[in-house]
């Protein structure tokens, strides 16, 4: 098939990992073309990790200031700030441009944001990867949140259910990556969904393995984009309540935390015995 991949990031091996995979294991049998947002020109030097994959990739820039006037912008309308970051004339343009030119047997979404792109194209197939239930998300984070933040997320929570109910109905297929995010959305729904579906997260066990260097035995290794609060809050569960019970069968156990732009919170932990955090590798 040829597919037309939109993506709101390049992905990496270290961000957007699971459209890393998607789009390595597609190119296998399928023709793909990619179209992503680069906030700098320098951020194209990405498209080097991924070009092997796709027939051609395609970059519009989105600076970050251009992002935060869009959510000034909608701050005060049913939008999603998620959703309003992303809004780009030039990206429409350039879709346009290209259906009219090529012809597609599939476009595939990755997340929410960039549905915005096809939600209007009726004469082709399309798949929407939401990958998660954010507002799922938002309602978990507003327990633990402070109280301004509590407030945006509130209103978040609101606005994204909403649209995440509704953006996936205009796909003929859309995926998450749990049933849990699945039910959630199900529960919420007026009208039935029976287009979506779950396809669980994978871990590439090719990369993940030993190339010929010393293994260090007794350490666990935690890897993940640190400053996403789910990942915050899940390392921190690891070392605060999980960690201690290994620790009592294997005292010389050691715990690496690997992953860009961890907050105060996680650096904290490595002051606990055998806990290492490393930030960006």
């Amino acid at each position: 098939m040829k597919i037309l991949f939109i993506s709101p990031t390049l992905p990496t091996r270290i961000s957007r990992i699971r459209a890393y995979n998607i789009l390595k294991y597609l190119s296998k049998k399928h023709e793909i073309h990619l179209f992503s947002f680069i906030n700098s020109e320098q951020k194209k030097q990405k498209t080097e990790q991924i070009k092997e994959f796709c027939a051609s990739i395609e970059t519009v820039l989105l600076s970050r200031w251009q992002s935060y006037l869009n959510c000034a912008f909608y701050l005060f309308s049913p939008l999603p700030l998620r959703v309003a970051y992303y809004k780009s004339a030039k990206m429409r343009e350039k879709i346009k441009e290209i259906l009219k030119r090529e012809k597609f047997d599939l476009i595939y979404i990755k997340r929410k944001r960039m549905a915005q792109y096809g939600e209007d194209i009726g004469d082709i197939p399309k798949v929407l990867d939401l990958s998660d239930a954010v507002s799922l998300h938002y309602q978990r984070a507003l327990k633990k949140a402070g109280i301004f933040r509590r407030l945006l997320y509130l209103e978040e929570y609101t606005k994204t259910l909403k649209y995440e109910v509704n953006i996936s109905q205009k796909f003929g297929r859309t995926i998450l990556c749990s049933p849990v995010d699945l039910e959630f959305l199900k529960a919420h729904s007026k009208e039935p969904l029976d287009n979506l579906a779950y396809i669980s997260t994978g871990v590439d066990t090719e990369y993940y393995r030993s190339r010929g260097l010393e293994v260090e035995p007794n350490s666990i290794l935690f890897s993940g984009v640190m400053g996403a609060f789910v990942n915050i809050d899940a390392a921190r569960y690891l070392v605060l309540k999980i960690f201690p019970l290994i620790r009592k069968i294997f005292p010389n156990v050691k715990l690496y935390i690997v992953g860009p732009a961890p907050p105060y919170s996680i650096r904290r932990l490595a002051k606990k015995n055998q806990v290492i955090v490393t930030g960006y590798v």
